[in-house]
């Protein structure tokens, strides 16, 4: 499953704030996938099923340091384990476009609340608007 943060409302439409949800939604237009509202979930989602694999697409309507709550209930939802979700975001710290998958495992890390469980895959955004910490 890929699940892509965002805020909901206009204000947020083409900002870094929906980085996320925009991420996934251009993968959905380009396999011609309509993501489809789901109340249990919190948010809408869609499916890509090929002969190899299926891959779970969902964009939560809640804000992103409320999204932890519709990821949770995505994966009970789809019947998921942890290392099967990775979480797309916006991220200052690395240049614009590029594109880093991590994986967290162990203590809480920082981030918006769905980063916050063990053993979840990220692929955060980068947005370039902070300069580099990695010199």
């Amino acid at each position: 499953m890929i699940a892509g943060l965002g805020n909901p409302g206009g204000e947020y439409t083409l900002t870094r704030h929906n980085a996320g949800a925009d991420y996934v939604k251009l993968l959905c237009d380009k396999k011609s996938l309509a993501l489809k509202k789901e109340k249990q979930i919190n948010g809408s989602f869609a499916e890509l099923t090929t002969e190899k694999y299926k891959l779970i697409f969902v964009v939560p309507s809640t804000y992103m340091n409320e999204s932890g709550l519709s990821v949770a209930k995505s994966k009970k939802f789809f019947n998921l384990e942890t290392d099967q979700i990775l979480i797309a975001h916006d991220e200052l710290d690395l240049p614009k476009s590029e594109i880093v998958n991590k994986r967290i495992c162990g203590l809480v890390p920082p981030g918006p609340g769905p980063l916050r469980a063990k053993a979840l895959g990220r692929g955060p955004l980068g947005q370039g608007l902070r300069p580099s910490a990695r010199g």
